[in-house]
Order: structure tokens, then C-alpha cells, then sequence
């Protein structure tokens, strides 16, 4: 009779670590191919506004969707060359994560852009 009454709340317990356990494995196991995405993308959009520059163009102002264009297409051509390849394009995702990693830090922490601080510390 006693374990039937336990019966109810094992089960409850059970669901609920069940439950738990699989949000936190949907955040950890969509985290990384999320950032590494992300991160892709600002290093096409890096890519591509040095690549206009590299060209003596201005890249459009307001929306960088062209230089992020050229930038990917650019970044994805450099991907298929055969031997290292893979890697660029592996370091491409992790430097734009880290870009993406600083830049939330510093807009949680109130700290001003990086071109602000060294203007502020000019010796003049």
C-alpha cells in the first residue's frame, strides 16, 4: 500500500528531471551551431566591407546586406579550397562569435566603443 502511494509522486519527480533535463540539452546542443552561424555571419560582413575597400569603394551606408553578401559568397569560396579550407572557415565562425561575445559585453557592462577609448587615451 505504501508503494502505491509513492507511486504518484516518483512519477512527478521523474517528468519533472525528465523535462528539465531535455530544455537544458536543446540549449546546450543548439547554442554552439547557433554562435558558430553568427558568427559567420559578422565575419562576412567584415569580409566583405574589407573587400570593398580592398576595391576603393565605399561600401553603402545604412545596411551593410551588400557587403555581407560579398563577404559570405567570398567566405564560402575560400571554404571549398581543398586542404585548409575547412579551417578558415571554422576560425571565421569562432572570431565572429568572440566579436559577437565582446560587443554584448560591452553594451551590458555600459562600456563605450572601442574607437571612443582611444580617443580618450590620445596623449596629446
Amino acid at each position: 500500500m505504501v508503494a502505491a502511494e509513492a507511486a504518484p509522486c516518483f512519477d512527478a519527480a521523474f517528468r519533472m528531471r525528465m523535462l528539465s533535463g531535455t530544455v537544458v540539452h536543446l540549449v546546450v546542443g543548439l547554442a554552439p551551431p547557433l554562435l558558430w552561424l553568427l558568427g559567420c555571419l559578422v565575419a562576412g560582413t567584415r569580409l566583405g566591407k574589407a573587400l570593398f575597400e580592398l576595391a576603393g569603394r565605399r561600401p553603402p551606408s545604412g545596411h551593410p546586406y551588400i557587403a555581407a553578401t560579398l563577404g559570405l559568397i567570398a567566405l564560402q569560396i575560400i571554404v571549398l579550397v581543398p586542404v585548409v579550407g575547412w579551417a578558415i572557415g571554422a576560425l571565421a565562425g569562432m572570431w565572429g562569435s568572440g566579436a559577437l561575445a565582446v560587443t554584448a559585453f560591452r553594451a551590458w557592462r555600459g562600456t563605450p566603443p572601442a574607437t571612443q577609448m582611444l580617443r580618450a587615451c590620445r596623449l596629446t
